[in-house]
């Protein structure tokens, strides 16, 4: 990933950390929309899933979820994908299977060499 796209990354990073889901999603939406950004598309999507949680956006975040599921990721995507899963199941009351959905992410995350 280029170094453009790790500090767009680390902007909307930083908006979802500050509680300002909206502001992410527009950077997000203008990227995905108006720029050739295929080579860090995926991690935009996971970062507008992640967003749209924020905003309390549970059915585009899992309509997101969803398509990426059906997408071909590397572990560590996979891993992300599920850890943003596991939250959306989290705020929606779905605590088992959460539970089961972050642990599936903690052994991708091992298995990949992140965690110990």
């Amino acid at each position: 990933v280029s170094v453009n796209a790790q500090v767009l990354i680390q902007k909307i990073d930083s908006l979802i950390q500050n509680d300002e889901g909206s502001a992410a999603i527009q950077i997000i939406d203008e990227y995905l929309t108006n720029k050739n950004v295929e080579e860090f598309k995926i991690a935009l999507q996971l970062k507008k899933a992640e967003a749209l949680i924020l905003s309390q956006e549970y059915n585009k975040a899992e309509s997101i979820i969803n398509t990426l599921k059906a997408t071909r990721l590397s572990l560590q995507e996979d891993a992300e994908l599920k850890i943003i899963e596991g939250s959306l199941q989290l705020y929606q009351g779905k605590n088992d299977q959460a539970q089961e959905t972050l642990l599936e992410a903690e052994k991708l995350l091992q298995r990949e060499g992140i965690l110990n």
